[in-house]
């Protein structure tokens, strides 16, 4: 087993499992296990479903969109927070291939509490939806804020 460099020593376990110095003196970049990815066929105009909603007190959090389009047919793709929720995504695909891909791994897209992702087709065709995602846990209480600070001012005049 190789000797933990002294890079690596600042790093806590799941860091160093990450970013970890092989034998040969390189780094090894491993990917993340924890995350999801779903990958549904719409054929029809309209809704449907990728992505059932997480349940009570659980959001989905997106990372990665990627639509890819395998008819004849130009398709105007969205992909939206519901069946009737507000559209987040749309772009058109050209036919046999066309693909458009969102990578959101640093800024991903947080849907509000125990609600499914759509995808709405604008004519039939084949579209591939694949969704790189994690469930996380939302509350559904806000702490209120309880800090004051009292601000007093006077002046006094002075003459000269």
């Amino acid at each position: 087993m190789a000797e933990r460099s002294s890079k690596n020593k600042a790093l806590g376990a799941r860091e160093y499992s990450k970013f970890r110095e092989t034998i040969d003196g390189e780094y090894a970049v491993a990917t993340s296990n924890e995350d999801y990815a779903v990958f549904v066929t719409a054929t029809c105009a309209g809704s449907a479903s990728v992505l059932a909603a997480p349940g009570a007190n659980k959001a989905i959090r997106v990372k990665y969109l990627m639509v890819n389009n395998s008819t004849a047919n130009q398709n105007l793709v969205s992909i939206r927070e519901g069946s009737a929720g507000t559209v987040r995504f749309i772009a058109s695909t050209p036919q046999y291939g066309g693909t458009w891909n969102a990578n959101l791994i640093n800024c991903s897209w947080l849907l509000p509490a125990n609600t499914e992702i759509y995808a709405t087709l604008g004519v039939a065709g084949t579209v591939y939806v694949t969704v790189g995602y994690e469930i996380v846990d939302v509350s559904t209480t806000r702490k209120a804020l309880s800090d004051s600070v009292d601000i007093a001012e006077s002046q006094v005049g002075v003459k000269a």
